[in-house]
């Protein structure tokens, strides 16, 4: 496996300083056409992406996501978390993961995140039917009405529900949605 490129490797393949790299990675003050072409050129070439912690670290804002899990041995819960998780890592969010307590209540470390994401399997969540009015935090559920015995099939679906359910809080987190 290979290191992972740094600030520092974009810098020095595009010739400029380090500050130049972080200006064109935010979007923010001004760099010239020339250095900005080179900086983006070494980008793509090493495949560079900024750090969600050293970023998080930067600015203080770190948007947290919570995924509340009823059954984590389902295919459907699986799928759901995988794609939650690449929209997560896109948005540079962090995951906070928790499983439904035996009494179907929502777990403490929901008031944690900035936003939830309640993953109920098949035939499962009775117990844990979410009062999305008294949360602490905005929720989105995504349940499974999937009984099909195709399980690729079903962590296919799960894993795009996951992440467009993921996409949506996230984005109304950030503002933007």
């Amino acid at each position: 496996m290979t290191a992972r490129a740094t600030i520092d490797d974009v810098a020095r393949l595009a010739g400029v300083a380090r500050s130049t790299v972080s200006r064109v990675c935010n979007g923010s003050g001004y760099v010239s056409p020339a250095s900005r072409a080179r900086v983006e050129d070494a980008v793509r070439v090493l495949g560079y992406r900024a750090r969600a912690a050293a970023r998080s670290l930067r600015t203080g804002a770190d948007v947290r996501l919570g995924i509340v899990i009823d059954d984590p041995t389902d295919s459907f819960v699986a799928g759901a978390i995988r794609g939650a998780a690449e929209a997560a890592e896109a948005s540079g969010v962090t995951l906070l993961l928790s499983i439904v307590g035996r009494d179907g209540a929502l777990p403490e470390a929901v008031g944690d995140s900035d936003g939830c994401l309640v993953v109920l399997a098949a035939g499962g969540g009775a117990g844990c039917a979410p009062d999305t009015e008294r949360a602490p935090v905005p929720l989105v559920v995504v349940a499974s009405d999937d009984r099909s015995s195709d399980a690729a099939r079903v962590v296919q679906r799960a894993a795009a529900l996951g992440r467009d359910a993921a996409q949506g809080l996230i984005a109304r987190l950030s503002g933007v949605g």
